[in-house]
């Protein structure tokens, strides 16, 4: 959903310049920061768990026109702050057209979780080489905050690239149940349900890290985060997970809460390969990767009666199904547990039978026909609709019965459970609600926020979160700020589209070709 929000009041309208800092130099310098200056025409966006995108245009003759047209061979980050908000990334493209001297050139950005696309799940990150990899895949379980942690920062370390993770690792620790309520089996396998929430369990060959946690996050009121920190220059980012080499590994998965490190073929730093006053520190300029929680603030409310909404558009569709079939392959060990157990009951009748000989040996001609699919259905759903309802979907994942296939499948059930998304269009500085860190008016929200929307026509009322702000700005006018409440999977797809437009791979990896069954 997109609000535009309320009328411009001509003592209160926005029409300050972005601060813009952009670095001019290649290695990311901390002393060569630099104010962009002006520009024509700016619009940045804040974008819940997927790269945000932003795009200045400015004259060919703009003095930093010439830096960012080399991007092709040079980094060039940049650092915007808006209501107290935050927004940093890269230049990513950068394009002039025009009539000889008169051309404007246009610069496409991308924020810094462009980082998660960039970097692929090894099997065994400890070998820095891809022809020798043991075991067969790298597993993670445990919190997903903790997970998403555990193999960035290997896959990091591995590449010796500057990104760091925040500690320390977040997760709930469930309460013990009260036994006097636990009156029946169903009690403890619901309590049992509840209390793993947070916790998944990943399986990595050569995965692309955001491919690697999407479902996860998408059935989580968690999203990634990444922010660069310039030391100096930004607030200390507290403890990070800092190994700048594969001879410091440190333990970040810490359920007792304490600090301590093992060393891969260093026990005791005997070959001096880390700094023990880095440790836990953010020392040079660098990534901090991290996740953040929505936060409730329903009793924000927008109103088509309230006046401040200028634009208005909901966007609902129906459901496609409301079940999902997850699999194609059985776990491997319901496999060999269905051969053993076949080969015994040849065994058996042939010695029953009293047939001599050795007995035939079934391989595989019975894999993955037991426990090769597994369904999840929205059981309100089917009820809901009646037996007219579009039935079922397929939703992608190499096995079923796994705490993967169950991220698979409620990922799928919520993609084609319907959509409900509304945009928002406003002017920026007015009474209404504004795009912003908290500054105590009661007044500011930010993306991950839940809101809530009425429609006083219909007499209805919906609760959603903020998944997109973009904030646009032309020089001598009013910010105008569009918000988007609910998933909006027009604004999924035109990531993929700004992605293949800059030239670079992103989506899904194949499974089949990396599947080791």
């Amino acid at each position: 959903m997109t609000i535009i929000l309320g009328p411009r009041r001509p003592t209160e309208p926005d029409t300050k310049l972005f601060d813009i800092e952009i670095n001019t130099s290649n290695t990311v310098d901390v002393n060569a920061w630099r104010p962009f200056g002006e520009y024509q025409r700016a619009k940045f966006q804040w974008a819940w768990g997927i790269p945000a995108v932003a795009e200045v245009q400015i004259a060919k003759t703009h003095p930093m026109a010439e830096l960012v047209m080399q991007c092709r061979r040079r980094i060039v980050s940049v650092v915007v702050h808006h209501n107290g908000l935050r927004w940093d990334g890269r230049v990513m493209a950068a394009r002039y057209k025009g009539r000889p001297g008169q051309e404007i050139v246009t610069v496409s950005m991308v924020n810094n979780l462009i980082w998660q696309s960039s970097a692929l799940a090894w099997p065994q990150p400890l070998f820095p080489r891809p022809e020798f990899q043991f075991p067969k895949h790298d597993i993670g379980f445990g919190p997903l905050d903790g997970v998403y942690k555990y193999f960035s920062a290997k896959n990091y370390t591995r590449m010796l690239s500057p990104v760091y993770a925040k500690l320390p690792i977040k997760y709930d620790v469930p309460s013990l149940p009260n036994l006097n309520n636990v009156s029946s089996v169903d009690n403890l396998l619901d309590y049992i349900a509840d209390s793993t929430d947070d916790l998944v369990a990943v399986w990595a060959r050569m995965t692309p890290l955001d491919e690697l946690h999407k479902h996860h996050f998408s059935i989580s009121d968690r999203a990634p985060i990444i922010n660069a920190y310039r030391p100096g220059i930004d607030p200390d980012p507290g403890q990070v997970f800092n190994a700048d080499s594969l001879g410091h590994l440190e333990n970040i998965i810490s359920w007792e809460g304490l600090e301590h490190f093992f060393y891969f073929l260093n026990p005791g730093n005997i070959l001096g390969l880390a700094n023990p006053n880095n440790w836990l520190k953010a020392t040079k300029p660098c990534y901090v990767l991290d996740t953040v929680e929505k936060r409730d603030r329903r009793h924000m409310e927008w109103r088509t009666d309230g006046g401040n909404i200028i634009d208005v558009e909901r966007y609902v569709t129906h459901p496609e199904g409301y079940q999902a079939i997850v699999g194609g392959k059985a776990p491997e060990i319901a496999n060999n547990l269905i051969q053993m157990a076949i080969n015994l009951l040849i065994q058996g009748a042939m010695s029953a039978l009293q047939i001599g000989g050795a007995a035939p040996v079934v391989g595989d001609l019975f894999n993955d026909i037991f426990f090769a699919y597994n369904m999840f259905s929205d059981e309100d759903l089917k009820a809901e609709l009646g037996r007219h309802a579009l039935p079922e979907r397929f939703a992608d994942s190499t096995s079923a019965f796994s705490l993967d296939a169950l991220a698979a499948g409620s990922s799928k059930l919520k993609e084609i459970g319907g959509q409900d998304t509304l945009k928002l269009t406003v002017l920026a500085g007015n009474a209404g609600y504004e795009l912003g860190e908290d500054d105590g008016s009661g007044r500011r929200f930010k993306v991950g926020d839940i809101m809530t929307f009425t429609d006083t026509d219909f007499g209805t009322s919906v609760e959603q979160y903020v998944s997109a702000a973009e904030v646009e700005h032309t020089p001598g006018q009013q910010k105008v700020t569009t918000v988007t409440l609910g998933d909006d999977l027009n604004l999924r797809s035109g990531w993929d589209r700004v992605v293949e437009k800059i030239g670079m791979v992103a989506g899904g990896i194949n499974a089949i070709a990396n599947s080791t069954s």
